[in-house]
């Protein structure tokens, strides 16, 4: 996957999780493809606003001590 792909607004929105798209998320500028991701918290835990950078959320709960999002990583979001 190329990392250094960037990606708009737009097709993070359209990658929600919902109606067969895969579910991408913000975090950091970055944005990851984390459909699958067996979050401990259960799948809507990621599902609720998508768009919104959950970089500090991810800080805050300890996510970093289990997940790794590099492996998740698929780009950066288009400035």
């Amino acid at each position: 996957m190329n990392k250094s792909k960037e990606y708009t607004l737009q097709d993070l929105q359209k990658n929600n999780g919902r109606d067969g798209n895969p579910l991408w998320i913000l975090m950091g500028g970055n944005i990851y493809d984390v459909t699958n991701f067996d979050h401990p918290g259960g799948r809507e835990v990621h599902e609720r606003n998508s768009t919104t950078d959950k970089a500090e959320a991810f800080n805050k709960c300890g996510s970093h001590e289990y997940a790794d999002p590099t492996q998740y990583l698929i780009g950066k979001l288009k400035k």
